[in-house]
């Protein structure tokens, strides 16, 4: 079985739904259609076949009159020949009325006769006719019958030429084709052998006697009368038996005209022949009388036609009626089927669509990771158990799922530990060894300092493989985030080459930084994830290049109408085989195992580079060849988008709200208040400046990110409100810069902005931010920024761990810091009363009291608010550890989340805190 449907199930598999149902419709339709379409020709080929009849009974009807005309004119013919001239106006009466039947046979033989065939016969007839006419006076009663016997030949000729052209003759049914024998070929026979009979009686009844010859002739016709007559009424027995309702209307007709025939025949013979049978017998009928006996029996045929006539044009017309009754009924029928199969055609192929299209949907939601709904079908066929199978899939990937999240939330724990871990021995072993190769316990001699800087060059190797694998583990769990701001690119490439430049000379090579634009200007993207993909790339190359250089490149071009920054880092080391630049990408693969025996690493680090490049919409490409040097060329937008932010909502006017009464400040206490406020949309300064100085404070406008970072220096403001998207230098670039200046980085900022981006905004911490293993050199710069002005400067290191505590107090006392310790944020809040620091070194994984927790606890005391914050830990920090430490912005409004009154009202309320 499965054999013999192979070669189908192959087709039905290698085509789709529409393809398939248009197939299987064609193939089923082909046939329905051809079969239908031969019986609605054969029906139509009954219905002309019947049309065709009532047209020869159309033709037929003038020519039977015509018929009917010729022969009376014959007798009287017959009469006016034989002496008995008193019937020429009668004659010449029936000639004109000859003349009117021709015209209408000419009428219809315009319109009927090449249809029929029968225009060569009926002009036959018209040129004897005519003939006729001509010579009528010249012949005699004898040769006058003659010449009518031709004229009637020709009649019946043009009648049996039309019955067959017209299928009259062909008739396939009982009753319909008897009575078409009547019409067509007895009753005018019928008629012929009458008026045979009258001419040759009306000789006779001129002459008064009948002649051994004309006896035989009167015995012929009225023999052939007899048996067409007889004949006649046996189809009309087969008629009446086959068609009740003919019966019914025929019978009387039929029996009153078989009496008339009868009678006459019995007249013929007691008038005519008896004469010649019996001696002493006389002809007892004049010729006028036996004319109108036989005018009134022959008559009677063609008033029987005129009643049989119609009653076959019925049964034509019932069986056209009936025909086109049935080709409706089966157009009808096929159509109202034809639309039900087209029906239920479309609804199954919706149906199954429907299916195709959920399932499919369904499956896009699962592959997305959304498996929290089940599919739902409604129908109960074969795709309703696909349904179930795909539901105990979908009840199994959500299992699945949640094993795996969980799996996912302890792996993320895991490595938050281990993080914490490794980092915290590792910030012990670089610190205390740093110590050591600075000579701060003492003098070290070149084998231990040789040593030593093995220490921490393998330290930094181990710190750099850690960072890896994490950046990796976020990116695989998707929880790699940006944190964009804007930076120069030159200072950018700048601190690449100063960071790569050791790594580089280490095997002899030569590092060169290029610009191809003379300005590149600023980038708005995630510098810490461009300067890793850079230092990676740099690294990379060095690693693979010996005696050689190393050139690290930038510039900027337009594509698609968005401005992108192009940086490569092209090297003249190794190269790269063609068959193995598909690999360079892929985690913990590098070119091949050679390579890794030799020059090691884990293959992580282009990958990582990859995954940032793409996070930001760019990209990283490599072109290199074997043995000559290798090319890498990232692309990405001057101004990075974070897909995660939603697009900026324009601002909407909204009508003004009713004024509730709130208690502000008198304006006389706010008239020494200075407020700096820094947006490029003049209806917003308008606006600020309206409101603000009603209530009495001072206020300076700026239109640009420049503008404002020199009036704010100039006039030292006491609250600064800020606009995110400007031109020049965007808010979250003037708000580092105003963080970084010493002089003003103390005054409150306002964020007034349409983008929801508060993960720039509470970036870094409290004040800075430094991750763990801890380099000296690092957290003395770090801390040089907020130095007091009479030193040694008071510092507190919060740190649970003895041995880093230790360390970093060494560090700091060293560089002339005035330290103080505590293990955890209880005890750092007991030390603070004491003795308040100038700046706070701060570990976030504490017991007791955890970082978060302490700067919390601390911001509750209004004298401690504005201590600077370094924050020294080994965690990797979300977007909500960020958030809660809350360090540069004290507030973030969004335009068109508020009305106007409201945000001012905002805006009013944190001035007043600051103010």
């Amino acid at each position: 079985m499965n054999a013999f449907f192979a070669p189908a199930i192959a087709l039905m598999n290698r085509l789709k739904y529409p393809a398939k149902f248009s197939l299987i419709g064609l193939l089923l339709l082909l046939p329905l259609a051809f079969s239908l379409n031969q019986y609605l020709r054969q029906i139509n080929k009954d219905i002309d076949f019947a049309n065709k009849e009532q047209v020869g009974l159309e033709y037929n009807q003038p020519v039977l009159t015509l018929l009917q005309h010729i022969q009376q004119h014959a007798a009287l013919a017959t009469i006016y020949l034989g002496g008995q001239t008193e019937y020429q106006d009668e004659l010449e009466a029936k000639q004109a009325e000859i003349d009117l039947d021709i015209q209408a046979v000419d009428k219809i033989d315009a319109r009927l006769g090449k249809t029929l065939g029968a225009t060569e016969y009926w002009e036959d007839f018209k040129t004897s006719w005519a003939r006729l006419k001509v010579n009528f006076y010249e012949l005699s009663a004898e040769r006058s019958i003659d010449g009518h016997d031709v004229l009637v030949d020709e009649i019946l000729d043009l009648i049996t030429v039309v019955g067959n052209n017209s299928n009259l003759i062909l008739d396939p049914r009982i009753e319909s084709y008897y009575l078409m024998d009547t019409l067509v070929i007895r009753l005018p026979m019928r008629t012929q052998f009458l008026s045979q009979i009258r001419n040759y009686s009306l000789i006779i009844t001129t002459k008064d006697e009948i002649t051994p010859a004309e006896q035989t002739r009167l015995e012929l016709f009225s023999g052939l009368v007899e048996s067409n007559l007889t004949s006649n009424l046996k189809g009309f027995d087969y008629v009446f038996g086959a068609d009740s309702d003919v019966e019914n209307a025929l019978e009387e007709d039929v029996e009153r005209h078989n009496h008339t025939i009868e009678q006459y025949l019995q007249t013929i013979n007691g008038v005519f022949l008896r004469v010649v049978r019996e001696e002493n017998a006389t002809i007892t009928l004049d010729s006028d009388r036996f004319y109108e006996l036989s005018t009134e029996a022959i008559d009677e045929n063609f008033t029987f036609y005129n009643q049989v006539s119609p009653e076959l044009d019925n049964l034509l017309q019932e069986r056209i009626d009936e025909f086109a009754m049935r080709r409706n009924a089966v157009i009808a029928v096929a159509l109202v089927g034809l639309a039900i199969t087209v029906y239920l055609f479309i609804g199954f192929y919706l149906a199954v669509k429907k299916t195709i299209a959920a399932l499919d949907y369904t499956s896009k939601r699962m592959i997305s990771g959304d498996t929290s709904d089940t599919f739902k079908l409604d129908n109960h066929d074969e795709l309703a158990q696909v349904a179930n199978s795909f539901n105990n899939i979908a009840t199994e990937l959500m299992l699945t799922r949640d094993r795996a999240l969980e799996a996912n939330r302890a792996k993320s724990t895991f490595l938050a530990n281990m993080s914490h871990e490794l980092r915290t021995p590792l910030n012990a072993i670089l610190g205390y060894t740093g110590l050591m190769l600075a000579s701060k316990y003492g003098p070290v001699t070149e084998q231990q300092q040789d040593r030593m800087q093995r220490v921490i060059d393998n330290g930094q190797h181990l710190l750099g493989l850690i960072n890896d694998v994490l950046d990796l583990s976020k990116i695989e769990a998707g929880k790699m985030e940006l944190y964009l701001e804007t930076f120069s690119v030159t200072e950018l490439l700048e601190t690449v080459a100063n960071t790569g430049r050791p790594l580089v000379e280490k095997n002899n090579n030569v590092l060169e930084v290029m610009q191809y634009s003379t300005n590149l200007g600023a980038m708005h993207a995630d510098l810490t994830k461009v300067r890793q993909v850079l230092s990676n790339l740099v690294s990379n190359a060095a690693k693979f290049t010996q005696n050689g250089k190393i050139t690290l490149s930038a510039a900027s071009r337009y594509t698609h109408g968005m401005e992108y920054l192009v940086f490569q880092v092209e090297d003249t080391g190794i190269g790269i085989a063609p068959s193995q630049i598909d690999n360079v990408f892929k985690e913990f693969t590098q070119a091949d195992s050679s390579t890794t025996r030799k020059y090691g690493g884990t293959g992580l680090g282009l990958a990582i580079c990859r995954h940032f490049s793409l996070m930001m919409g760019g990209d990283v490409k490599v072109e290199s060849e074997l043995g000559k040097g290798s090319t890498f060329t990232v692309t990405l937008p001057r101004r990075v988008i974070d897909p995660t932010v939603k697009p900026p909502t324009p601002i909407q006017e909204a009508p003004a709200p009713i004024p509730l009464p709130v208690e502000t400040p008198s304006a006389s206490a706010n008239k020494n208040v200075t407020i700096l406020v820094i947006d490029d949309d003049s209806a917003v300064r308008e606006m600020m400046d309206h409101y603000l100085t009603k209530e009495g404070f001072k206020v300076v406008t700026a239109s640009g990110g420049r503008e404002g970072l020199r009036l704010a220096k100039e006039l030292h403001p006491t609250v600064i409100t800020l606009d995110v998207m400007m031109p020049d230098i965007d808010g979250w670039g003037v708000l580092a810069l105003l963080k970084a200046d010493p002089e003003i980085g103390h005054i409150p900022v306002v964020m007034v902005t349409i983008v929801d981006d508060r993960k720039i905004g509470f970036t870094l911490g409290a004040s800075d931010y430094i991750t763990k293993p801890l380099r000296a050199e690092i957290l003395l710069k770090t801390l040089r920024k907020y130095g007091c002005e009479n030193p040694p400067c008071p510092v507190m290191v919060v740190e649970d761990d003895t041995s880093t505590r230790t360390m970093v107090r060494e560090i700091l006392e060293s560089e002339g810091w005035r330290v103080s310790e505590a293990e955890n944020g209880k005890v750092a809040l007991q030390v603070m009363a004491e003795n308040r620091p100038a700046v706070i070194v701060l570990d976030l994984m504490m017991p007791e009291m955890d970082g978060f927790q302490f700067i919390e606890a601390m911001r509750e005391h209004e004298e401690w608010r504005r201590i600077p914050i370094v924050v020294v830990t080994a965690l990797d920090l979300t977007s909500d550890d960020r958030q809660r430490l809350n360090g540069y912005v004290q507030k973030v409004i969004q335009k068109g989340q508020y009305r106007r009154e409201e945000l001012l009202k905002q805006v009013l309320d944190l001035v007043n805190a600051y103010g």
